[in-house]
């Protein structure tokens, strides 16, 4: 369980932006993406590609809001889109936004669903697919939680 603070939650701007740096940097740190980690990005690669959603479950698109960079020590975070597995470049690191709502509804029961895959890049090893992971996301008090609920490759 990720706990964020919110500092002043009437700005729709600084909730979505806690929640999504709370959302990516359990992708980048929890054990429970490590797996995924290695298979689709390359370690020691600290550039990551912040991807938008095509659409999930007959739901429009989601984009990252465009004020949005996570500012996580020691990462670099780029706009992009998936490219062809190029043998020039190594496996780099995505993360696809798929779903961000505060409510749950008939459609999914997640608030908040992304993909971790490979952005581009196969002279270390060329991958295909990722790995969908789903949260859960509550407010507690002036605190969002946002919540690991599993995932699948």
């Amino acid at each position: 369980m990720i706990l964020v603070h919110a500092k002043d939650t009437s700005e729709e701007d600084a909730k979505v932006h806690q929640i999504l740096t709370a959302v990516v940097r359990d992708v980048l740190f929890s054990d429970h993406h490590k797996e995924s980690r290695n298979v689709y990005g390359t370690e020691g690669d600290q550039t990551i590609i912040l991807l938008n959603g095509t659409g999930f479950l007959d739901q429009p698109p989601v984009s990252w809001p465009e004020e949005f960079t996570p500012q996580i020590s020691g990462f670099t975070f780029i706009r992009g889109r998936q490219e062809a597995a190029h043998e020039s470049h190594n496996r780099r690191l995505a993360i696809q936004l798929f779903r961000l709502s505060y409510e749950m509804d008939s459609q999914s029961p997640f608030n908040i669903i992304i993909a971790i895959m490979n952005g581009g890049g196969s002279k270390n090893g060329s991958v295909m697919g990722g790995t969908t992971i789903w949260y859960s996301l509550s407010k507690k008090g002036d605190k969002w939680v946002v919540q690991y609920r599993g995932g699948v490759s």
